[in-house]
This record gives structure tokens, sequence and C-alpha cells, in this order.
């Protein structure tokens, strides 16, 4: 049957009672409902219905199965039908054994099947288990969904991702072995508690958006995501489970029939509802309405039943958050009820806005702003308050027809009284636009906000007004009542005095402001101590994301080895082997296929009588480390099976030349927390070098503990195992610093080696470069670096520095990692260095290189305005005898200089430093080079106008032309910096870097 809905004029089809609402605009329509059965936690495809209680259905047994909400079944995965598979009958009764999983208890139904906690037999582990329902057996459908939940889920290996194991099938029923998590869930934790407040609320959020990120990397989306799917692991991190509803972005699932509707009716999308076409906005939605509901204590739609749920979903907006939360920042729920837009147009585009919006309303997650970016933002501001002071004359002299002097003794008359007013619009408009917005145009322009040092976001009008009134009284302040009341000078002999005192009261306000400012304490004024709020850069992301070229090389995928040899067997257990990455007379590394899941997994074989990996290792589920996913024995020994890691080795992507700095901390930042936490559970290699570490494709490292040395095996995986108990740092017995343990000492010189490769490449001297080409495979550029190694061709490590040109504190860091300068005490240390170094800028950028032309104009000011009125003719012909000679001595004595102090003076005022490719401070040559390669063609362009100007005075069109041509190379060379901030055209030529400070 059909019906047309008298808004949307779209056709419903039916069967059964009439529907009691439109399923694409939610108006209701007239008459009699329509009956439903009860498909709660249904993930089968089915048409719309309305949803009544089940009879038959089992007490809850997890925390989860209940709800807040009067219909707890709206808070439930659901998919729409006439009718269960099997109305009524008795409870469904599960085997004690399935396969070599022993069924220990239930933990929860949902979906189409029931999980249940188990423990592999086989391999000494418990895992969770679920099984499809045996309701759905005889439908192929429903089974063909049910393995593509494993299959998609499986794609995924991200520690904020509930890891699968396997997918299979017993007598017939198949079911998907995961991970086991203790079970609460971000449901229960608000039932039991109540609701988060905003900072640990947004912290949940983030960790979810986390692994439904990688879940869209692939292309998929996950359409389910509620609370009760949120698990929380034992350190109270978030990962994202039940993927039954997942769907491939690219219509590779195609087990979606039309006219269906899948998800939680409660924090479902409107387009879900309506059966529009979804996407990743889908799960924004979904988000959203997951942070509402830990915020607020509920859903963002409260319904006595489905039907109802569904209708407000898409014909009403949200409750406003803050009538359930006044004292939420507005800011905060202007970003959440965005999310929850039902015109996905006007939603988030994608979760990583919605990560980028929430971030700043968490102040641990903010990076400190520094001084150079401030003064550039205020210089900006500045330059709008003159522009608005230029405004109000140009006001006056159309006042009086556009005649100047009149207009402009009007404005000296009123100039203190057009000056106050300008500083209260000055004051008023830092008040709104920093209270309201967070920032300024100059800090927009900077990438910078102010925030409250509470909460974050934005500080309101009232701390705004006492921010900048502060900020005034401190700088302006003083040297406007100065003005004002002091006497002003009527002769010239008095005039040196005034400008003195007035000099000295302006210098005091940048002393004041200086005073508080500390790096531990984010930088702040006391405007912001007084105010409570901060100024803040950029979000700090927990990886920052990598340059360009990283991501190519990154992303590329890495031939791992070798055909399969003949004496290598087609198949390991149940997989079939591919290539082989490496083998020797003990041990094979093998890349093999996971056929039920479509994945790649790398299969160990070593001899009979190796042990076996240890308990510690099988249950590491750190991103840095593969995941151990099963291991058996045949014939020709033991095997063990990890999941593949992604990407590329770090000696394949550093094999022509070497990472830049900002790279390399973050891949020695992630590498130091993980030997951190492998020291203190026990699970550190016995063997490390920087060949075992692989680069993803978004910049994360992995650790490949197996390929190194066979001798290393024993040692590492079972023989001589590192000791379980915490390995710190121990303190000797006569007091002073501590000593780093035997771990400690190997793991930090692991990360100076790992620094060293990864700063410096590995392509061997002496080799041509068509030897060492980037695009061969890693096999063979590996046997060539080897080679080269063996014949005495690389850089040989030992206590040498660091060929690199990298931040001067930087450089310390580094040489104690690599024994140049005193050690790291402990991996502690390292760790705090490394945290320290990630807080200051690791490259040059465009605001701190403006800021450094900025303060190198202002000293070359006086001899580039001599130059050019000179060269110009405006001042006259004959003014200057020598004009010629005087356009290069000028910039002769900027050449001189540059020896005298080698990288500038204003170098160093902006916080630069100017070395050479290697790393070393730029020598005196070098910087002399680069001096005279950015004068010389201006000073003789401008030599050549005065000369011709002198010689022809006919000839003043050439000579403008040359004066022009000089103008046009200064602007270049600025434009040049601003585009290449660290390595200019004349870096370039003259073998120099600016690097930070």
């Amino acid at each position: 049957m059909q019906i047309e809905c008298p808004s949307c004029r779209r056709v419903l089809v039916y069967n059964g009672d009439r529907p009691s609402f439109c399923a694409y605009c939610g108006v209701r329509f007239a008459g009699q409902g329509v009956a439903v059965a009860d498909l709660a936690g249904s993930s089968e495809d089915v048409r719309p219905a309305a949803i009544a209680p089940n009879p038959r259905a089992e007490p809850p047994t997890d925390p989860d199965s209940t709800r807040a909400q009067p219909a707890g079944f709206v808070g439930e995965t659901v998919v729409f039908e006439g009718s269960s598979p099997h109305p009524g009958g008795p409870t469904e009764a599960f085997p004690e054994q399935i396969a070599s999983y022993r069924l220990i208890r239930k933990l929860g139904s949902g979906g189409m099947g029931t999980v249940f906690e188990a423990e592999d037999e086989a391999q000494g582990q418990r895992v969770a288990i679920k099984v499809i329902g045996g309701d759905y057996l005889d439908q192929s459908e429903a089974v063909n969904r049910f393995r593509q939940e494993g299959r998609l889920a499986s794609a995924v290996t991200h520690p904020r991702c509930v890891f699968v194991r396997a997918v299979d099938e017993f007598q017939g029923r198949p079911y998907i072995v995961m991970e086991l998590m203790p079970g609460t869930t971000l449901q229960t934790l608000v039932e039991q508690g109540g609701p988060l407040d905003s900072s640990a609320a947004i912290l949940k959020i983030l960790d979810v958006i986390e692994g439904l990120q990688e879940f869209h990397k692939r292309g998929l989306i996950h359409r389910d995501v509620k609370p009760s799917n949120c698990f929380l692991d034992d350190e109270g991190r978030v990962k994202i489970g039940d993927f039954g509803l997942s769907k491939s972005l690219e219509g590779g699932a195609g087990l979606t029939r039309s006219g269906t509707f899948l998800g939680t009716p409660l924090y479902a999308s409107p387009e879900q509802i309506k059966r529009d076409e979804v996407d990743q906005r889908t799960d924004v939605y979904s988000v959203a309405a997951t942070i509402y509901y830990l915020l607020s204590g509920r859903p963002p739609v409260r319904a006595e039943d489905a039907t109802e749920a569904l209708a407000r979903i898409v014909s009403e907006p949200a409750p406003a958050l803050r009538g359930l939360r006044p004292e939420l920042p507005r800011a905060l729920e202007a970003v959440i009820h965005r999310g929850l837009e039902r015109d996905p147009s006007r939603r988030w585009r994608n979760l990583q806005e919605l990560h980028d919006a929430l971030l700043p309303f968490v102040p641990e997650r903010l990076s400190i702003a520094r001084i150079g970016r401030r003064v550039g933002a205020y210089l900006v501001d500045l330059g709008l308050w003159y522009l608005v002071s230029y405004a109000i004359f140009g006001i006056v002299l159309l006042y009086h027809n556009m005649e100047y002097y009149p207009s402009n003794r009007v404005y000296i008359e009123y100039a203190r009284l057009i000056g106050w007013w300008e500083r209260v619009l000055w004051i008023a408009y830092y008040a709104v636009v920093e209270g309201l917005w967070g920032a300024s145009l100059g800090k927009w322009m900077f990438h910078l906000r102010v925030c409250r040092t509470d909460r974050g976001g934005p500080p309101g009008i009232g701390r705004g007004l006492a921010r900048s009134s502060i900020f005034y009284s401190l700088t302006e302040l003083p040297a406007d009542l100065y003005a004002e009341f002091a006497a002003q000078p009527q002769e010239l002999r008095m005039l040196p005095a005034y400008l003195m005192y007035e000099l000295a009261i302006r210098a005091c306000g940048p002393v004041a402001l200086l005073s508080t400012m500390r790096q531990g304490s984010g930088l702040r004024g006391p405007h912001e101590w007084l105010s409570a709020t901060r100024v803040v850069g950029a979000v700090r992301r927990s990886r920052p994301r990598p340059t360009h070229r990283f991501r190519a090389i990154a992303g590329s995928r890495s031939s791992a080895g070798g055909p399969v040899a003949a004496d290598v067997p087609a198949t390991v257990g149940p997989y079939a082997i591919r290539e082989v990455v490496e083998s020797n007379g003990r041990r094979s590394v093998m890349v093999g296929q996971d056929s039920t899941l479509g994945r790649d997994v790398w299969v160990v074989r070593r001899e009979p009588g190796d042990p076996t990996i240890p308990v510690s290792r099988r249950a590491l589920s750190r991103r840095g480390r593969l995941r151990w996913i099963g291991c058996g024995e045949d014939r020709s020994g033991r095997w063990d099976a990890f999941t593949a890691p992604a990407g590329v080795p770090l000696e394949e992507m550093v094999s022509d030349e070497g990472l830049p700095w900002r790279d390399v901390l973050t891949l020695l930042r992630e590498l130091a927390d993980d030997l951190r936490m492998d020291c203190d559970e026990g699970t550190l290699p016995g063997t490390l070098s920087p060949r075992q570490v692989w680069i993803g494709p978004d910049g994360a490292a992995q650790l490949v503990e197996f390929l190194d040395d066979p001798g290393s095996d024993r040692a590492g995986q079972g023989g001589a195992a590192p000791a379980a108990t915490p390995a710190g740092p121990r303190s000797p017995e006569g007091g002073g610093p501590p000593h780093p343990s035997p771990e400690e000492r190997r793991a930090m010189s692991f990360l100076g080696e790992v620094a060293r490769t990864a700063l410096e490449g590995v392509r061997p001297r002496g080799l041509p470069r068509f030897l060492h080409n980037p695009n061969g495979s890693w096999s063979v550029r590996r046997r060539l670096a080897r080679r080269a190694e063996t014949s005495g061709l690389t850089p040989q490590a030992g206590r040498q520095r660091i060929r690199a040109a990298v931040p001067e504190r930087a450089r310390l860091l580094l040489d104690r990692l690599t024994g140049v300068r005193a050690p790291f005490h402990s991996l502690d240390e390292v760790r705090a260095e490394l945290e320290q170094a990630a807080s200051r800028p690791t490259e040059v950028g465009v605001a701190r290189r403006a800021v450094h032309l900025a303060i190198q104009g202002f000293f070359l000011s006086p001899g580039l305005a001599v130059m050019l009125l000179i060269s110009s003719g405006i001042l006259g012909p004959g003014l200057f005898p020598g004009d010629a000679a005087l356009m290069v001595l000028i910039p002769m004595l900027w050449v001189l200089w540059s020896a005298v102090s080698p990288g500038g003076f204003s170098a160093a005022l902006a916080g630069l430093c100017l070395v050479r490719g290697d790393g070393r401070p730029a020598g005196r040559r070098a910087c002399i080079l680069r001096s005279l390669l950015i004068w010389a063609a201006p000073a003789a362009l401008l030599a050549a106008s005065c000369y011709v100007r002198d010689v022809s005075p006919r000839s003043l069109g050439l000579a403008l032309a040359l004066w022009l041509a000089a103008l046009v190379i200064l602007l270049a060379f600025v434009a040049l910096a601003l585009i290449f901030p660290a390595r200019s055209i004349q870096d370039r030529l003259a073998g120099t870097i600016l690097v930070p400070a």
C-alpha cells in the first residue's frame, strides 16, 4: 500500500497499518498509528514500522542494556520491519564450547548476536566472542551482514577501535573473536556518575573521533555511534566498537536494501532516518549526539517510542544544551549544536573539523603562543588602528569639502578629544572581538586565540574588557597622561629631555608586560593573570601533521621482500604465504593473507625447539607495536602471526635524504613513550636497531622487533627475556643523579641511532645516486647499504654529531642522545626533553620570518631610505656628490657587518640562527656571500640609476627604470623570504639555513 505525504509529497510504501508520520520530513499523519514489533538490537535490513515491547526478551545482563528513557529500546540499535524472524518462542540456548573457545559468561546481546566472555584454550587468552543468533541462521542476508561486520572491523587495527582477532564458523554458526574489554562504557559512566564536566567529556569524545577517523580513512562509516558502543579500557581511554552497521563509502558492501533504516533512533542522523545518502557527516551527527549525552545525561531527543524519536529527529532541533547545563560555555554549545544540524550541509564537514573545534575547550591540549607571533599580531592590529585614525581624518576632510588646511586645523584643535575617543574605540574593539570570538584581526591572521584559563573558549565581553583595559593601562595610559598633563617644550633645547622622559615612560609598559611572562606559566602577562585569560597558539595535536614529503613516502606501499622460495610452504596455519621478508637458518618472516578477513599478516616461523612468545608480549595492544594474533606449530616449526605493519620502513624513507626535524621529533616522541612502557612491562626487544622502525601513512611509528639479528630472538622472545619488573633508573650509593638501567640505556642508545638515521639518511657515500634509486625495492636498497657499510662508505655513528640542520636547542638534545655531550640519566628525562622540544618551534614559519624581516627593516631603514631617496632624484641633482659611490658604500658596510656578526643581530632578536646544511653555525665566508647575494643586484642598479641621471640628464626614463628594477628586486627578496622562510634563494646559493634558536 502507498500513502502520499501532504507536506513533502513523497510516497511511502507500507504493509499493514497506516504509518503515523512521514519518514522523510517527520510530519505526523492524522489517524491511527502503526503497531510495531520490538526488534531492539536487531541489525537486519527491514522496513519502517513502530516498536512494541518484546515479551520474550531476556532480562538484561550487562549495565548498558538498561536505559534511562521510559522506552529503553529507543536507545538500542534497531532495524524496522513488520516482525522479528521468529516471534515468540523460548530463550535461545548456546553451546558451552565453540571451536577452541570455552564460553564463560554472557556479556550482553545486541545487533544480530550475543557476546560472551570466552577463553581461548589453544592460546590461553581471554577474549570476547560474538555469536550470531539462531533466528538469523536461515537468512543468508543476515549471515552475510554478520560476516561483513567482522571483515570491516578487522581492517582497522587502531588502539581506539576494538580489535577483531578472527572470524570463523562452528557447526554452521558464524562467530567473531574480539579483544575483551572491561565492560564499562560511556553509557554506564554517565548512568553511575552523572554528566561529565566539559574537559572530561571532550577528552573522551576525542578518543572516539580518533578511532572513527581511522575508520573513515579506509572508506568506511560506522552508522551506529552511541555511548553504549564506546568502551573504556583499563586506562580510562575510549575504544569504539560494534561495527554491525558499518558501511563502505565505495559501495562495496551491497547489503543495505532500499527503503530500510538501520541505526539507533536516539543517536541516528536525520539522513539515516529519511534513507538518504550517508557519508562521514552521519558519524559526525552521532558523535555530537554522544557528547551531548555526556554533558547533559540525556540524548538530544526524548521520546516514548521509536516512532516519536524518529519524527522529532527529522523535524525538531535538539534542545539547547545550556538549558540543561547553564555553566557550559556558549561557544561549546554552538560547536555541539552545529554537529547536530539536521541539514548535513550545515554540519561539520568531517570529524577533523569537529575535533579542531572541540580542542580549544581543553586547556591542556593548547600550545603556548610565542612572543614573536604575538608581536606580529599586535603590529597588524596597530596598523588597523592607524587606518581608523586616517579614516577619522578623512571624515573631517569630507566635512570641509576636501580642503586640507581647514581640516588639519580642526583636527589639531580637537586632537586630544579625538585621541581619547580613539583609545576608547581601541579598548572596545579588543573587548568585543576577543571576548566573543577569541581573536582580533591580527591574532586571527597569526592563528592565535584568547581563551579562558579555567574551561577554554572565548573569555566573554566582561573578561575581554578587563583584559584590554589592563593592557592599555600598562602600555599606553602612562604615556598618554604624561602627554596630557606635562608641560609641552617651548624651545628646541627642551625637546630632547621631553622625548627622553616620554621614551622612558613608554619603555616601562613592555617591561611590566614581560615581568610575569614565564615558560612554565604559558607566557602570560599581568593583564592575562588579572583577567584569567591566556593567549594560545594552534591546537596541540597528539601527532602533528607530517610534512608533505613525509606523507607522500609513508603512504606508498613498500615492497616488503622477495618471492616465495621453493622450501617455504604455501600456507602456514590458516594463512596463505605471498612474500618472504627475511629468512635464515632458524627463522623466517613472511607476508601472509587471512582469507576470511582479507587482511595481510606477518608470520614469524621458528625452529620447533624455540621458546614461545611471552604472555606479556601477546597482550600488547599499543599502536607502536604489531598486534599478536595467534600461534601454532607444524612439522616445520612454531609460528606466530602478527598484524602487518603499515607504510614503509624508516630506512626506505630516508634512503635518499634525511627528514626534517619536525617529522623526526614526532617519531622520537612516539618511540620514547613506547620504550618507556616496554621497560615498565618487561617487553623491550632483545635487540634494537633503526631498521626495525616502520612509518605508517599518517606518520605513526611501529617497532617491528623480529626484524633484528637472529641471535636476539631468544633474548627478546623467550629465552633470556627481559625482566618483568619495572626498569627505572637506579640511584647511586653516594647520592647524585640516578644511573639508567641497562634496558633504559639500550633504549636511549636506540633513540640516538634512530635520530641519526632519520636526520642524516642512509644513502651510502661514494655510491652513485642511480645505484640508490628511491623507487627501487627495500631489499635492494638494504643490500646496497650493507655492502657500502662493509666497504666503509657510510658515515660512522660513534660519538660524532648528527649532521643535520636542527634548532639550536634540539642540537643539545641530540648531542646528549648520541653521546657527544653528557648522556641523559633516565628515559623519563629524555621524554621530558622531547616534550619541551615539541613545545618550541621546530621550523621557521612565515610569522617568525616576518618578525625577522620587520626587525631587519627597522635597522636598515635609515640607510635604505637614503639610498632610495638619493637615487630617485626627488632631492634634486648634485645634492650629494658621488651619489653612485654612496649606493655601493652603504651595502658594503652591511656586508662587512655580516662578517663581524655572523647570522646577524636581527636574527638573534627574532629567535633565529643561521647554520650550514650539516647543522654547524654558518661561517663568515657563507654570511658574506649570503649578504652579497642580497645586496649586489639592488646596489648595482641604484648606482647605475644615479650614474645615468648624472651623466645624461635626458635619460630620465632609463634612470627611473633602473630605480624601479632595484625596488622590485628588493620586494622580490622579501616575498621569497616569506614564501620560503627557512631557505630563500640566497640561502640556497650560500648553503645556509635559518633555524629556530
